[in-house]
């Protein structure tokens, strides 16, 4: 099929209605070898129409695809994104959307999904956060405009990569915090007097032996100018058993005091009361 020329077009109508794509293949005139004669002896072989709900007019059995091999049908999809329901969604980009997931309600501002807010239902939104998951490219391909199939998957490649950054950064700036509130109750007054409290007792060391260390407290601290208060709780171990330390401290005029020092054996459940009460502590300072 030597000099055929390919013509490619959009909007051309035939008998059955509207604009599809058309494909014409023709061929060129070409001389005959007798000097006399001007022959025409090649002819329009296929006129191919391609389009769905278009009814060609053009005989013959070929089907031909401009830009591909033979024997396929190329359609033309319309870009219906931005109409809503009305949109058609492609079938390739409907598969969990990870930028959805991750980022939930700020995806669902950016790419005009309102209805990703509801993740701030309580209960609810914990299920609802999978639906926009599962959901979210659909949603997002109804609700805005977007030039291609291709610009919106690389547009939500985009929201997940960026929701995978986030969650990392968050667990990193998490964990520092906690780390941080750990070494803060661990430096604190209250904490050293009761660990020195303990260290001295020999009730506590006759239970859990020597070396004795202790964990990381847990609790609360809380300072206001030169007065305050801690409750804290910490593991106490050694080479015969283990227990736990409960402290109540005050801080008066800027100087930290125990109030109360209790020392639980996990083995046994007895109590062990390291520091005197409030009352006694003032009647011995007189």
């Amino acid at each position: 099929m030597a000099g055929a020329r390919v013509a490619c077009g959009v909007g051309a109508r035939g008998q059955g209605g509207g604009g599809h794509a058309v494909l014409k293949i023709q061929k060129k005139p070409r001389l005959s070898t007798q000097p006399r004669r001007l022959a025409m002896r090649s002819r329009p072989r296929v006129t191919q129409v391609m389009g769905a709900g278009f009814r060609g007019v053009a005989p013959g059995p070929a089907l031909v695809q401009c830009g591909a091999s033979q024997g396929r049908r190329m359609d033309v999809v319309e870009n219906t994104s931005g109409r809503g329901p009305a949109s058609q969604v492609p079938p390739e980009i409907q598969r969990w959307n990870w930028g959805a997931f991750l980022l939930n309600w700020i995806w669902g501002i950016g790419n005009n999904a309102l209805v990703a807010l509801l993740v701030f239902v309580p209960l609810f939104g914990v299920i609802w956060l999978f639906v926009v998951g599962a959901r979210g490219s659909e949603w997002a391909w109804r609700n805005r405009r977007w030039e291609s199939v291709a610009q919106f998957q690389a547009t939500q490649r985009r929201w997940a990569r960026w929701g995978v950054i986030v969650w990392l950064a968050s667990i990193v700036a998490f964990g520092c915090l906690f780390v941080g509130i750990f070494a803060l109750l661990k430096d604190s007054e209250a904490y050293k007097l009761a660990h020195a409290r303990l260290d001295a007792e020999a009730r506590v060391a006759e239970i859990v032996g020597r070396p004795m260390s202790t964990g990381i407290p847990t609790g609360s601290i809380a300072v206001s100018g030169p007065s305050g208060t801690a409750e804290l709780s910490f593991g106490v171990e050694g080479p015969k058993g283990k227990g736990t330390a409960y402290v109540v401290a005050r801080r008066a005029l800027g100087q930290w005091t125990l109030e109360q020092l209790v020392f639980e054996d996990e083995a046994s459940g007895r109590r062990i009361d390291l520091a005197p009460s409030a009352p006694a502590a003032a009647a011995s300072a007189i």
